[in-house]
Parts: structure tokens; sequence; C-alpha cells
């Protein structure tokens, strides 16, 4: 479990059966006194003016320490073999389908809707909550965007996957249909995410153009699979998790 410890270091023991400089784990703690096993082993409660809390480094957020799993368009998530979080639903509007170009070519569709459902999920903010990620949200949410289309192209024997969103115009504009639903400032977030993904493919073209069907801009990208070591890729895990947590 990722359960995060306060810990503190004795500054003045008065021979409380405590020592300098020893750090002990919070147990419990009220407005002035910290509950911590002394050096008896025993637990007791002693003044919080004899101690100092212990600045802890920062732990980065860590991919391989994510896993993933997909049930129908539910995905369960799981951090450093911590508790486990469902986000219901999320892949409503995520899906992908062979072009009628050619058989050759996997059109992917749903990705700005899946990344909003991801930016706006209360559970998915108490996972981050939970493991301490807050800061790396968006890193969090990169990681398990490129996850789920590492998936798609490992699962699939097709060799060009296709893929394409909107992108701000020259006022910084989305003309998004979602557009009062989604900030400005969250579209941006939403492409920059999609862009930083894709974009990082070794073997993807990109091309971006104007669509006066719909008056907004577009970038589509094209991932060449044949070029791809999927060794070393995180997919999505194969394991079933049977006790999920629902986190309403």
């Amino acid at each position: 479990m990722n359960l995060k410890t306060t810990q503190i270091r004795c500054t003045n023991s008065k021979n409380f059966r405590i020592s300098v400089n020893k750090i002990y784990n919070v147990e419990n703690e009220t407005e002035d006194k910290y509950e911590i096993i002394n050096d008896l082993n025993l637990l007791q409660q002693y003044s919080k003016s004899l101690f100092q809390i212990v600045k802890q480094e920062e732990e980065k957020f860590d991919i391989n320490k994510l896993k993933l799993h997909q049930k129908n368009t539910d995905l369960s998530l799981i951090y450093n073999e911590g508790k486990i979080f469902t986000l219901k639903n999320i892949f409503d509007n995520f899906s992908y389908t062979q072009s009628p170009i050619s058989c050759a070519i996997l059109e992917i569709y749903g990705i700005n809707p899946f990344i909003s459902s991801l930016l706006n999920n209360k559970v998915f903010d108490e996972f981050l909550t939970y493991n301490n990620l807050v800061k790396d949200k968006n890193i969090v949410t990169e990681a398990i965007f490129a996850s789920t289309i590492n998936t798609v192209m490992e699962e699939m024997d097709n060799t060009l996957f296709l893929l394409s969103t909107n992108i701000a115009d020259e006022n910084n504009k989305f003309n998004d249909a979602e557009e009062e639903e989604i900030p400005e400032v969250k579209a941006q977030l939403r492409y920059g995410i999609i862009d930083t993904v894709l974009s990082n493919y070794p073997s993807v073209l990109t091309h971006t153009t104007h669509n006066v069907k719909s008056s907004n801009n577009i970038k589509v990208w094209i991932i060449n699979k044949s070029e791809l070591d999927f060794s070393n890729a995180v997919v999505f895990d194969s394991v079933v998790y049977e006790e999920v947590i629902l986190v309403e």
C-alpha cells in the first residue's frame, strides 16, 4: 500500500523515553500532541513542541508503477501496488475501426472526449490525491493516454493508425463543439496532452490544415506501427482486478 506516513524528529527528549535526533512515525495526532511508539515500544502521546516534522523528498511519478486494466468501458487504475480506483464509462466515446481507404489503416476516434473525461473525472482526482500525484496530473494523463494507444496498436494487426483532433486558430480559439462545457484553457490543455503523446512516437507523420466544413483547424497524426518496438511499451494489464474499490 502506498500510504503516506508523517515522520517526526525528536528535538528535546525531557527524559520521556524518546531520544534526541531519533525519527518516529506518527500513529495519530491531536491539535497539540503526537502519538508515537516510544523507545520502550509503547504507544504514547507527546507534546508537539518536542519534535519537528521531517521533510520528505517528493516522490516523482514512475510510469512503471502504474497498472491499468480495461473492462468494457471502465478503466481500473492502481499505483505502486496500492488501492484500486475504477473510472466508470471512461471509454464511452473512444472507439476505432478499419479505414475504408485500406485494411492496413485503423482509424481511432474519440480522443478529445476521452482526455476531457479523464481531466474532469472525480475518481481520477481521488486516485491522484491518494497517491500524492496531484502535481503530476498532466503527466499521469499522458501516461494513461499513451498506454491506451499502445494497447490498441499492439492488439490490432493494422500497420497505420490514423488520429485527428482540432487545434487552436490564429486567435487561440478552438471553435470546439464542446466549447460551452470546456473553457478555452482546458481545450488547450487537452490538445497539449494529445500532441505530446502522439507527436513523440518515433514513426509519426503529422499535418495541420483548416477544416472549412467546421470552420476550425485540425491536426492529423499517422503512426507507422511497423517501425515501433513494443518490448518496453506500457500497455494495459491483462490481470482483472476483482476487488475494485469504487470512490464516489
